[in-house]
């Protein structure tokens, strides 16, 4: 009979304990519901690291104040990690050019462009240009020296290429090229005269024309730059929150944001970008003497 009640006792605490730690269990599993993981969102980089993250602060911080999302800026580099970074469902999102856009679609379909940024003409396209120091004759007793984005760039190899072809008769993969990792690097290099002729978008070609820079060439007009979600990792609900929460921003506080926002913003066409693709291998690596 002692053994007996021995075993009752201890069953009676057993039980108790397993209540308790499935009550933990519960607790824990809904303070987590309660508290969702924030939004990762990667910035392309077109400027500096820190120009790049300050251009956003205005809208991620009024996104976390207004509508209630917690998001955290994480900066990566080269294009490919931001791609790799939807795939592997790191990164929920991103703002990306048409043509990483484009090649990120092609291996991972769980993308999704909600908006884009207007230009002063109230439009979100924009062109890919050639530029060079005004001072400057392009060389023709040599191969040209070509300053570069980066290899997943759309203003890039895969534009420029197009740009020097058309404009100059010249193909790129018999110069000389390399990358310099963003927009304004390309157009710095070349200013300081280390390379003949610099591709960039002409947004950002066109704040070096003060500097002695000028546009030689541009491009067609190309579907905007895209704020783009990863539909794997947030919700209907959340992308939709996004979307309506920064349509609604009234423009007297965007225009105080700077010059990527000072425009507003529209409902970006996902099929516009169905047109963008490379018709022809992008080198990884430069080709210098």
């Amino acid at each position: 009979m002692i053994v007996h009640g021995h075993h009752s006792v201890s069953i009676r605490h057993a039980t108790i304990i397993l209540v308790v730690l499935c009550l933990l269990g519960f607790a824990q599993a809904s303070r987590a519901a309660e508290t969702p993981r924030p939004i990762i969102f990667a910035p392309l980089p077109m400027k500096s690291r820190a120009k790049s993250i300050e251009e956003f602060l205005p809208l991620i911080n009024y996104l976390q104040n207004e509508a209630a999302l917690t998001i955290v800026i994480e900066y990566q580099e080269p294009y490919d990690k931001i791609l790799q970074g939807f795939e592997t469902q790191q990164v929920d999102l991103a703002y990306l050019g048409p043509l990483p856009l484009a090649i990120l679609k092609k291996s991972y379909p769980h993308v999704l462009p909600i908006i884009t940024f207007n230009h002063q003409n109230g439009d979100s396209h924009y062109r890919c240009v050639l530029s060079k120091f005004k001072k400057d004759t392009l060389p023709t007793d040599r191969p040209l020296k070509v300053a570069l984005t980066q290899p997943l760039s759309t203003c890039g190899y895969y534009m420029t290429r197009q740009l020097l072809q058309e404009h100059y008769g010249i193909a790129l993969e018999t110069q000389y090229f390399d990358y310099t990792m963003s927009h304004t690097g390309a157009l710095i290099e070349t200013l300081k005269g280390n390379f003949d002729i610099a591709g960039a978008s002409d947004e950002i070609a066109e704040q070096f024309g003060s500097l002695g820079m000028e546009t030689v060439a541009q491009s067609r007009e190309l579907p905007g730059f895209a704020l783009v979600a990863n539909t794997k990792t947030l919700s209907s609900a959340q992308i939709e929150a996004l979307q309506k929460s920064i349509l609604a921003i009234d423009a007297a506080q965007y225009k105080t944001w700077g010059s990527k926002f000072q425009y507003g913003f529209s409902k970006a066409d996902p099929h516009a970008y169905d047109a963008i693709a490379p018709d022809s291998e992008i080198p990884i690596k430069g080709r210098m003497p």
